[in-house]
């Protein structure tokens, strides 16, 4: 036996997990008749890629991470979740967007910065120290 042989086996059985788990998927889909969107969602929100899924039709993607990190962001005062995360803002080209990112016990990141549709921005929020 090679020495690879059990780095190979390893790959393949993560490999057959994957498949199981989008077969899995796709009977409950399939046997509950649930659309796709409604099933991926919240898994995607929770780790911040609702944004790739599901595009906006027009605006940006916004990658965000702050530090220190766990972090709120809220996009023209709507909450988006626990940053770090990737979504879409919907907006007009040259339109002003607000982003805040607020954690407990620190001062709140807040800057406004244009729409730059179909382009993707990243942003590191760097929250000051508060008081506790």
């Amino acid at each position: 036996m090679s020495r690879g042989a059990p780095a190979r086996r390893r790959r393949l059985a993560a490999g057959l997990r994957l498949v199981a788990a989008a077969a899995g998927l796709a009977l409950v889909l399939l046997v509950f008749r649930v659309p796709l969107a409604r099933a991926v969602l919240p898994v995607t929100r929770s780790v911040g890629l609702d944004g790739f899924l599901f595009p906006a039709a027009s605006g940006f993607l916004l990658r965000v991470t702050s530090l220190p990190p766990g972090g709120r962001l809220w996009v023209d005062g709507v909450d988006r979740g626990t940053v770090p995360l990737f979504t879409n803002v919907a907006c007009g080209e040259g339109q002003l967007v607000r982003l805040r990112v607020a954690r407990e016990g620190w001062p709140p990141w807040e800057r406004e910065v244009g729409c730059r549709e179909g382009q993707t921005l990243i942003v590191r929020a760097r929250l000051g120290k508060g008081t506790p």
